[in-house]
């Protein structure tokens, strides 16, 4: 079996998208849905400033992805790949996040995963040094890009990436799914 270099998005991938929605519906006193997601940039489906989103993330929100779950499979996918290719959780996430997120992840059983916080969505030149051949990405630029590159992407299908095409990446609908798709193609 081939030995394969993967990459793995957290936020939007590992977990739901919309996680934070009532927090930010209650936040704003809107009453925005999932399928409302359109935008990646969530100060534009709110209308607010950058200062104004930066003030919930600093304040109420700011422990928000320190708290969220893991989506149904992605534990089990994550670690049954990890012991048969070598696996990194790549993500946006500042670097001052590092130690918190280290911890999310140990708390959430992904201790063995090595953790990469970029502090931005632009992954391709990571994913290049680590020599990925697979990521798993929710980003609807980042995917593009990682995906025109030559590395075959995995895209969580979410509303605000339907704009994500390429011929190198496979939208898929969840853990179940890539895991399925993975045993099917000898990767599991």
């Amino acid at each position: 079996m081939k030995k394969y270099n993967i990459g793995i998005d957290i936020d939007g991938t590992l977990t739901f998208a919309g996680y934070f929605l009532p927090y930010l519906n209650e936040y704003f006193g809107r009453n925005v849905g999932y399928e409302e997601l359109n935008k990646y940039d969530f100060r534009d489906i709110y209308d607010v400033s950058d200062e104004e989103m930066m003030k919930f993330f600093k304040g109420e929100g700011k422990n928000l992805i320190f708290n969220v779950d893991l989506l149904d499979g992605a534990r089990e996918t994550v670690m049954e790949l990890s012991k048969k290719h070598n696996v990194w959780i790549i993500t946006a996430r500042n670097p001052d996040m590092h130690e918190k997120t280290r911890s999310w992840l140990d708390y959430n059983g992904l201790e063995k995963i090595e953790l990469i916080t970029l502090g931005t969505p632009h992954k391709l030149e990571k994913a290049t040094e680590l020599g990925c051949e697979i990521f798993i990405e929710d980003h609807p630029d980042a995917s593009v890009d990682i995906a025109a590159a030559g590395i075959k992407l995995y895209l969580v299908d979410a509303p605000y990436n339907q704009v994500s095409v390429h011929e190198n990446i496979t939208r898929v609908h969840g853990w179940e799914e890539i895991r399925s798709i993975f045993t099917r193609e000898g990767i599991l």
